[in-house]
């Protein structure tokens, strides 16, 4: 027999053979890559890459390991870090107000940027309606109709001088409570959706309360009520105010400049005009509400926009009109001056390597991220690859394998998840099997 032929013969009955033993050596091999992560250490959902220990074949499959099984992983790009730092840690020089307590949101984010015994408690004056006006936005409709109550007609304080019996729309008395800041309309209101003024608050503080607003008590809907049963704090306030100007109904009303009221009894109308000098004086603005006692001080709950970027100040006891003013609008440049968003992991880029028995897989990022960051700032978010244990070979392209954390000052503030970037099939089972392959048609070759 020539030995072109004795190899053909070889080549086929080692074919036979290995198709013969293929499903055991894969089955052998599959026990063996499951012993990878112990199963004690599933309780953990994420480990590191490095955290993950070095498996060891079983004696029957180490004259089965190939040469690609230990080779050294290919490393990514130098612009493919699996963690590094962006602007946006440790902000300096914050504004210096006069009032005694603030507290600054980015309204796309809800991140605080700025707070000064922002979780204080204490007594908010007239910017209690900014909640009113959403709790009966939330029940009624603006053309529902209100029949002015005595109690409603015999309010104190701020009044758009109703009447008894009157007959109003919702939309009227929103209009007349927050630009004319009307004690009465409130009433009216909170009637009208609660049955009664107490029913209202008990509607009122749930409100507050899903919206996290948990270091507040609400007992009227005007403000009028004392400071040690009726308050909150300037991070409550935001919260509320962001959870308002969400709705389009509540943006038009609180950046509505004036208004007609028709009154019932001359038929000359009353011009009631926005008691929020921001709206006139600084262009950027786009509400809220302004508030005043004795008890209270000067409140305001001020909003922003400057291109894409929003913002709320909140400032609480101020000295004066002014100041409350002057602070709000301060700290509002700052923030939409100073912040911006920058994206700090797109979608599809590499940003480390996953290494299962000697080969690395690349991840990628399945989204992109942008995150608001300070151009003042001394270190800033922090990118750490997480690797989910458990993860075993083989891998297909775009399975997911972990997550992204994005860290700012210690916290995780997002994530992302990482995708496996290509696929890798088990060396040990594919580079087994061929060097298995190999092995037996050369013992035939000795046989013929």
């Amino acid at each position: 027999m020539s030995r072109a032929a004795k190899s053909f013969m070889a080549k086929k009955l080692g074919f036979i053979i290995v198709f013969l033993l293929c499903g055991a050596i894969q089955i052998g091999v599959g026990t063996a890559v499951a012993e990878i992560v112990p199963a004690h250490r599933s309780l953990s959902k994420y480990s590191t890459p490095a955290a993950n220990p070095v498996w060891r074949p079983p004696a029957v499959l180490r004259l089965l390991r190939v040469a690609t099984a230990t080779r050294r992983p290919r490393a990514l790009p130098d612009d493919s870090p699996s963690e590094f730092s962006l602007s946006s840690g440790v902000i300096r020089q914050a504004p210096s107000i006069s009032s005694p307590s603030a507290f600054l949101l980015d309204v796309r984010t809800g991140r605080e940027l700025f707070s000064k015994e922002a979780y204080s408690q204490r007594p908010i004056a007239s910017t209690t309606k900014i909640l009113t006006a959403l709790v009966v936005m939330e029940k009624s409709s603006p053309n529902d109709e209100v029949v002015i109550s005595a109690n409603a007609a015999s309010t104190g304080g701020a009044t758009i001088g109703l009447k008894q019996g009157e007959r109003r729309k919702v939309g009227e008395l929103l209009e007349a409570l927050m630009l004319a800041s009307a004690n009465d309309a409130a009433v009216a209101l909170a009637e009208h959706v609660g049955g009664s003024v107490a029913g209202f608050a008990r509607i009122m503080n749930e409100t507050a309360q899903s919206l996290g607003a948990k270091n507040s008590r609400f007992m009227s809907p005007n403000g009028l009520a004392p400071g040690n049963l009726h308050y909150s704090t300037a991070e409550d306030l935001a919260r509320i105010a962001q959870a308002a100007m969400k709705k389009d109904e509540f943006r038009m009303l609180v950046s509505t400049r004036r208004y007609t009221w028709e009154t019932t009894e001359s038929s000359r109308p009353t011009l009631l005009t926005n008691s929020n000098n921001l709206l006139e004086k600084y262009p950027p603005a786009t509400g809220i509400k302004t508030g005043y006692t004795n008890e209270s001080g000067y409140c305001l709950v001020a909003s922003a926009t400057k291109g894409e970027r929003s913002a709320i100040a909140v400032i609480l006891g101020s000295p004066s009109r002014d100041a409350s003013f002057n602070d709000a609008r301060q700290l509002l440049d700052w923030a939409l001056d100073r912040f911006e968003f920058m994206q700090v992991v797109k979608k599809s880029r590499r940003y480390g390597v996953l290494i299962k028995a000697g080969l690395s897989v690349p991840l990628v990022a399945d989204k992109t991220w942008e995150e608001l960051v300070y151009n003042g700032a001394d270190g800033g978010p922090v990118l750490k690859a997480l690797i989910k244990k458990g993860v075993k070979l083989p891998i297909t392209k775009g399975q997911r394998v972990g997550e992204l954390a994005i860290m700012r000052l210690g916290k995780k503030v997002g994530s992302v998840g990482l995708l496996a970037g290509r696929s890798a099939a088990d060396p040990y089972v594919a580079g087994s099997i061929q060097d298995y392959f190999r092995r037996v048609v050369k013992k035939i070759e000795n046989l013929l």
